[in-house]
């Protein structure tokens, strides 16, 4: 990431507060971006075991051979195509997540709190983790 101009705040929005953590230089943010990020790790609700998710991948009821039995226009066949279509976006969002989960492990474990930020900046959309720097101004 580009230079900042420090002294900032790191804003965290939670399900009924906002929580202001130090960001006044590099090594303060870094040290909050950390901290945030295991906070949530060990809420134990925020970032769900990829694994434990694989469960839920959604079923698609019709064999490829089956099809070859049912008109290409029947609800049969349009239900299909939506269950081909919903596994298939749950496997993209799935490997997404897969992918930040393994950013964020990696952010917490090698303590690299660029990396722990950046894991926060792309869950900021999520419910309940928004996440924002401001500048505090001079006195």
């Amino acid at each position: 990431m580009g230079a900042r101009c420090y002294p900032l705040v790191l804003v965290a929005e939670g399900k009924n507060n906002r929580r202001y953590l130090d960001a006044r230089d590099e090594a303060a943010f870094h040290r909050s971006a950390l901290r945030l990020l295991r906070e949530r790790f060990e809420a134990g609700y925020y970032y769900p075991d990829p694994n434990d998710d694989a469960r839920n991948e959604p079923a698609v009821d019709l064999k490829p051979e089956a099809l070859k039995h049912i008109p290409v226009v029947s609800p049969a066949a349009r239900l299909h195509e939506r269950q081909v279509s919903n596994r298939n976006r749950w496997q993209r969002e799935h490997a997404r997540y897969v992918s930040w989960h393994k950013d964020a492990v990696r952010a917490l474990a090698e303590q690299n709190g660029e990396l722990a930020w950046r894991c926060l900046e792309q869950r900021d959309a999520y419910e309940y983790e928004g996440v924002q720097l401001e500048c505090l101004e001079g006195s």
